[in-house]
């Protein structure tokens, strides 16, 4: 795994008072430099003033934007203010944050250039006593704004497209390597990579040219990614998401819940109108998008799935009956996911079927396709 060189090591826990004590102590740093700020942290803090990424931080922060007169009418300014709760607590919880268990990481985007206007309120603890209605131009893109994953994703696309990856037409998260020792596949999540090819050395290659151009940790063969455990059998690798299903059941409250055989009653149709409300749609909401993720390694209840989600906007008893009976399915079934085999065909195997005017409202049909490789 490749982790940013702002990011502390997983163990590592940082107390919110030390980070806002560094953070206050930094305004004292305009004068007298880094090593002012450390001196005037107090000595029972000194874990943290030894923090090389807490040092980081606060280079980061004096030199992350310019002060510039507030003008209200200007309309090439994106306006975003920071709460007491935004700059030192951002950092806070970025310092504090395990990230995830990734095959490779990505270097932090707080460390990539600004290439739009963005400004912001000056922070609690940066604001200039003799500017103080004076607004931050930021030169780098942090965390927390919506320009950060773009220019994070532009900047590692734009590198790995000299390398001489392509981007996937249907995954823009996919990149694809062919060269003579065989193919390279590069999975991107915001700044977590997951990396494959065809040989070591290939491989190890491709690891030195993403090391070159940004700061990396490798943590080695992959096991989790994103609540999906992947272990290694004889036979191949199996993907299981054992551990958020069973999170899900502690969030419905059912983990005591008798399991069920199947997800679904395929014979009656659901229709919108049917029933009554439900009490909380948020909790109907917040259920089904939980479920929703799971289908990555049960697609045996997709179509389960599917029907819930069609009644999002106006969930009613029978849709929450459906959804608690789905949930009874994931208990009797917390073992299951996806065995991934190991093939040498280069063939794939598509099967589709359609539900012919399924819908009892709209009378529209509900189509569905599996594909395989043989």
């Amino acid at each position: 795994m490749l982790t940013s060189e702002f990011r502390p090591g997983r163990n590592r826990t940082t107390r919110k008072a030390d980070l806002d004590g560094v953070f206050a102590a930094a305004t004292l740093a305009d004068s007298a430099g880094l090593e002012g700020v450390f001196s005037a942290l107090p000595a029972t803090r000194r874990r943290v003033r030894e923090d090389l990424h807490t040092k980081a931080v606060i280079i980061r922060c004096n030199s992350t934007g310019d002060l510039y007169p507030y003008y209200p009418s200007g309309v090439s300014l994106h306006a975003l203010t920071i709460s007491n709760a935004g700059a030192p607590h951002l950092w806070h919880r970025r310092l504090g944050h395990p990230g995830h268990d990734a095959l490779r990481r990505l270097t932090s985007s707080s460390s990539l250039p600004c290439n739009e206007v963005v400004c912001c309120r000056q922070p609690t603890g940066f604001i200039d006593n003799t500017r103080p209605d004076h607004v931050c131009c930021l030169n780098r893109s942090l965390y927390g704004l919506k320009q950060a994953p773009r220019g994070c994703y532009h900047r590692f696309a734009t590198f790995v497209a000299t390398v001489g990856f392509t981007c996937s037409k249907t995954d823009t998260s996919l990149f694809v390597l062919h060269s003579t020792l065989g193919a390279t596949y590069l999975l991107l999540y915001v700044d977590d990579i997951i990396l494959t090819a065809s040989s070591t050395v290939l491989l190890e290659r491709v690891i030195t040219a993403l090391n070159c151009e940004f700061a990396m940790t490798d943590m080695g063969d992959l096991h989790y990614f994103l609540g999906i455990t992947i272990p290694r059998t004889s036979t191949g690798m199996f993907l299981s998401q054992q551990k958020y299903a069973a999170k899900i059941l502690d969030r419905a409250g059912m983990r005591a819940c008798t399991p069920s055989s199947t997800p679904i009653d395929t014979a009656p149709k659901l229709a919108t109108t049917a029933g009554s409300p439900v009490a909380d749609p948020t909790e109907y909401r917040s259920l089904v998008g939980a479920l929703q993720y799971l289908t990555f390694t049960r697609p045996d209840i997709a179509y389960a799935i599917q029907q819930i989600c069609l009644r999002m906007h106006d969930p009613r008893d029978q849709h929450l009956a459906l959804v608690k009976r789905v949930i009874h399915n994931v208990k009797g079934t917390l073992g299951h996911g996806l065995q991934l085999l190991p093939s040498a065909a280069d063939s794939l195997i598509t099967y589709t079927e359609a539900d012919w005017a399924g819908c009892p409202d709209t009378r529209r049909s509900t189509s569905g396709y599996g594909v395989f490789q043989r």
